[in-house]
């Protein structure tokens, strides 16, 4: 499924919409306009990058994005990836405790990832 997405070229920030039709310039053009608002960020038309795109490969491009503005920021993100999902955790505690949870599933990773350090 492809989805229309418009690109801060500047930062590599993404936004997309789903709704619209391929090939219908106007489309795009709204989202040039909304990614450079009323212009105080900076941006101008050749500041962003518009186009249609399958949905898996502007999630790739956002990945791409998040990562390498949290690589650079805090413990926290790099930490939030090494955790399992909250479902697999809360099945975790329920059938073994909160206190085997925390050393088997938390301590770990805190360990890895201590406050403070990048």
């Amino acid at each position: 499924m492809k989805i229309r997405y418009a690109k801060n070229l500047k930062t590599g920030s993404i936004e997309t919409q789903s709704k619209g039709t391929e090939g219908n310039q106007a489309d795009l053009d709204v989202m040039r306009s909304n990614m450079i608002g009323d212009g105080s960020n900076g941006l101008t038309p050749n500041d962003v990058e518009v186009g249609w795109m399958e949905k898996s490969e502007v999630a790739k491009l956002q990945e791409k994005f998040d990562e390498k503005v949290y690589s650079e920021k805090s413990y926290d993100f790099k930490r939030g990836r090494e955790y399992a999902p909250i479902p697999e955790q809360l099945d975790y505690i329920y059938h073994n405790g909160i206190e085997k949870w925390k050393a088997d599933m938390v301590l770990p990773v805190k360990e890895k990832y201590p406050k403070g350090a990048n």
